[in-house]
């Protein structure tokens, strides 16, 4: 499948047809930049645990 071409203000609208191919391709690539940075901060989060733990401490988050 190649990636249709779509302006950078591309929204979708009530007056097309529902999930047509630029919808399709809208939210295609919405959803692979938000698994980006979903991946990026889950790769973070392991970076700082990691640091913690090579330093010999490790701290227990407490949520109330």
């Amino acid at each position: 499948m190649t990636a249709m071409e779509l302006s950078p203000d591309y929204r979708p609208s009530e007056d097309e047809p529902f999930m047509n191919a630029r919808m399709l391709e809208y939210f295609r690539r919405k959803l692979l930049l938000w698994r980006e940075e979903l991946l990026m901060e889950a790769n973070e989060t392991l970076h700082v645990a990691g640091r913690r733990l090579l330093r010999g401490g490790h701290r227990r988050s407490c949520v109330s």
